[in-house]
């Protein structure tokens, strides 16, 4: 749900189940075996009719892997800086050139019996700012693996 001017969204929730959507997920591991620093979401009309929403979470710049908690000042994955997260929502044909924004991890469960790990539960919140403008993009994902 986007604040009325924002750009990426401007409005109600779009992802309602008519018609169905499908989900995947993928993540990426640029360090320590068993634990990820990237989550990617792709969410797709299962009709093709729309556009499909991407969303990308990432750690990697800050050394350390996905886990639950906040993650403040991040910019656009994946370009953000070294000592920054990384966030990326885009979908509906629109993106950001530049962006800020925040997400806090609720809950983060992989099966590290394959390499990378498999997303199995992720849950949550963030918000996203376009070009330095101060509507906000807001949501909230919850993945569970069928």
């Amino acid at each position: 749900n986007g604040d009325e001017e924002d750009y990426i969204h401007p409005g109600e929730e779009t992802v309602r189940e008519d018609p169905p959507w499908s989900w995947t997920s993928e993540t990426f591991n640029d360090g320590t075996a068993g634990t990820v620093d990237v989550v990617k979401i792709d969410v797709t009309d299962t009709t093709h009719v729309l556009c499909p929403w991407m969303l990308a979470f990432s750690a990697r710049r800050l050394g350390i892997p996905l886990s639950p908690g906040y993650f403040g000042d991040a910019l656009r994955y994946p370009f953000e800086e070294e000592g920054h997260p990384g966030i990326s929502i885009f979908g509906e044909y629109r993106s950001c050139n530049q962006l800020t924004g925040w997400f806090e991890i609720h809950e983060i469960e992989t099966d590290p019996a394959v390499e990378p790990p498999a997303l199995v539960r992720f849950t949550l919140t963030f918000e996203q700012h376009c070009n330095g403008y101060p509507p906000a993009l807001r949501g909230c994902v919850h993945y569970e693996r069928p």
